[in-house]
């Protein structure tokens, strides 16, 4: 078992393909999956966290009764704890994700002559319609080049 100690940087419910809930906790730039419901209500973005991990396979799990809070005078580098560090220096690292395009649509199949996906926001469906027109010329464009159909 290892420990280690961190800030918790980002908070977010999950949901497995076999519809399972969990949380993905991002603790100093590294992704940690919880699937304990106590740990879930709990801790929240800006907590200083000490927790333990498991080696399981190729996985290094996250041990969520070992998850306690702590200070941030508390954080400290010994032998038997790591601190999550996400570019190796001792500063501190600020991670912003930034969504612009939260939406998607998929337009037509793979075998009739292409399917275009489109990402973009649609609150702005003046600005989706211009990148849908776009892809489906650009898709065009390349089934003319890959058909023959360009003439050489």
């Amino acid at each position: 078992m290892t420990k280690y100690q961190g800030k918790i940087e980002a908070k977010e419910q999950k949901t497995t393909k076999t519809n399972m809930q969990y949380v993905k906790f991002t603790i100093d730039g590294k992704f940690w999956n919880c699937f304990d419901a106590l740990v879930i209500q709990e801790f929240k973005i800006g907590d200083f966290v000490e927790f333990e991990t498991k080696q399981s396979g190729e996985f290094e799990n996250l041990l969520p009764e070992s998850m306690k809070i702590i200070t941030q005078s508390e954080v400290k580098i010994t032998p038997d704890i790591a601190v999550v560090k996400s570019s190796g220096t001792n500063s501190d690292c600020i991670h912003k994700n930034i969504n612009e395009n939260p939406d998607s649509l998929e337009i037509g199949t793979p075998s009739k002559g292409g399917a275009i996906k489109v990402y973009h926001n649609y609150d702005d469906p003046e600005g989706f319609l211009i990148k849908i027109l776009n892809a489906k010329s650009v898709r065009d464009e390349a089934n003319k080049l890959f058909n023959g159909e360009d003439g050489k």
